[in-house]
């Protein structure tokens, strides 16, 4: 791993630092269990998605931050029903749905997850029990972190949401329905497009991936819009696309992206 890489990396966690791992949670840990927090950490910073074919492993660590920042930094299981969802909704980190008891046991989410008073792995039997916890408590307009966080016997581990979130992205890229040389793209059009694409398949924006294709971002930038999308996300994209165009326009790098420790609500303009 390059010093740049995982001076990235780290950025990135700063997100999600802060919900992690509070204070008061950590001091409870045995001594073995903080290894074992930190050893697991150590373990999914090797496991993160590899990007799509032409783009930079930092446009894809950008990407993620981006994703936190607008999504939300849950790293926790909770509920969107029925807040959110007139069907009951529990999901885990930023947008991984979990059905049932058992889809929050399978490996992948069960090993980013230990146990607060001990750090030891969660079990099976745990995470179905936390899934069952979870689906039991209507999400009110208050409780997202004091019903599901703070009051979960479990913690997931920073590194784990992140991995699970590349996954994510990378799946629901493989479903876009859309080709497109990124090799070609400036990084912050490659940005939009894939944080337009885990909202919405960008096989429903036709007129905003041909005009990606013929590099007329103003267009990228106009059809990018999505009604009922948080204005702060669709007015990012809106930038994104822009800042693509200014890149070209000026001859700049492709690959210029902005701090990747924000902002993000918008990011900066070029």
């Amino acid at each position: 791993m390059t010093s740049k890489f995982a001076n990235n990396r780290r950025k990135v966690l700063q997100h999600v630092a802060s919900v992690v791992l509070l204070p008061s949670t950590f001091a409870v840990m045995s001594l073995a269990g903080r290894a074992q927090t930190q050893k697991k950490r150590k373990t999914w910073s090797r496991l993160m998605a590899d990007p799509p074919d032409g783009m930079l492993q930092d446009t894809l660590d950008y990407v993620l931050a981006f994703t936190v920042a607008h999504e939300g930094n849950t790293p926790f299981m909770y509920n969107n029903w029925p807040l959110k969802n007139p069907n009951l909704d529990v999901t885990v980190g930023v947008g991984r749905a979990l059905p049932n008891a058992d889809s929050a046991a399978v490996p992948e989410v069960r090993d980013t997850f230990t146990v607060k008073a001990t750090g030891a792995p969660a079990t099976d039997d745990d995470m179905r029990a936390e899934w069952n916890r979870v689906a039991a408590i209507p999400r009110s307009a208050t409780n997202l972190f004091s019903d599901y966080r703070d009051a979960s016997p479990l913690l997931m581990d920073p590194d784990g949401m992140l991995a699970l979130l590349g996954d994510n992205m990378l799946r629901f890229w493989g479903q876009k329905g859309q080709d497109f040389d990124f090799s070609a793209i400036p990084a912050q059009a490659q940005v939009a497009l894939m944080s337009y694409n885990y909202g919405r398949r960008l096989s429903n924006a036709p007129k905003m991936c041909n005009a990606v294709r013929s590099s007329d971002f103003d267009t990228a930038a106009t059809e990018c819009v999505i009604s009922g999308w948080d204005q702060r996300k669709n007015q990012a994209h809106q930038v994104l696309f822009q800042n693509a165009g200014a890149i070209i326009a000026k001859g700049l790098d492709l690959n210029t992206l902005p701090p990747i420790d924000g902002p993000f609500k918008p990011p900066p303009s070029v």
